[in-house]
This record gives structure tokens, sequence and C-alpha cells, in this order.
């Protein structure tokens, strides 16, 4: 996980999720007009997560990490919402 340039996992990995996320975030964001923009800012996020996940020696369980992962995302969207969005 740590080999960069060619062959490197990560530069897979984002090539394989990167129409997966812009597809996603397409639909969630639509009428934006840089999605290109937005997918590569979620997919260094969850790539970035997913790879220091990985590489601890005490890492938690993957559902573990998934819901705390998720649970991360919603408090911080929860509370943007509340605090810059008004009904």
């Amino acid at each position: 996980l740590n080999v960069q340039g060619q062959n490197c996992l990560r530069d897979h990995i984002r090539e394989i999720a990167r129409p997966i996320f812009r597809a996603r975030v397409a639909e969630v964001l639509a009428g934006e007009d840089d999605i290109d923009f937005y997918t590569e800012i979620f997919l260094d996020a969850i790539l970035g997560a997913m790879l220091r996940w990985i590489m601890r020696r005490d890492c938690v369980p993957p559902d573990e990490f998934v819901s705390d992962f998720f649970s991360c995302l919603i408090s911080t969207g929860k509370y943007i919402s509340d605090k810059y969005i008004k009904s």
C-alpha cells in the first residue's frame, strides 16, 4: 500500500472507483457544474480513510469502520445543514 507510481494499488482502486463515485455524486449533486471536482474530493476522503484503516495493525472490523465512517459523514452533513441552511 505504500508503493507509489506504476502498479500502485491506490491508483488502481481510484481508477476503478472513479466512475462509480462520479455517477453517485452526479445523482446527489444534480445541477452542480463541476461534478469531477466533487468526485475527486469524495474519492480523496474515502480512499484516504480506507487506506489508513487497512494499514493499522489494530484496525477495527470492516462493519465497524463503515458504520463509523458513515456516522462521521451524517453528523458532519447534519451540522452543516443545521448551521448554514436556513429553512
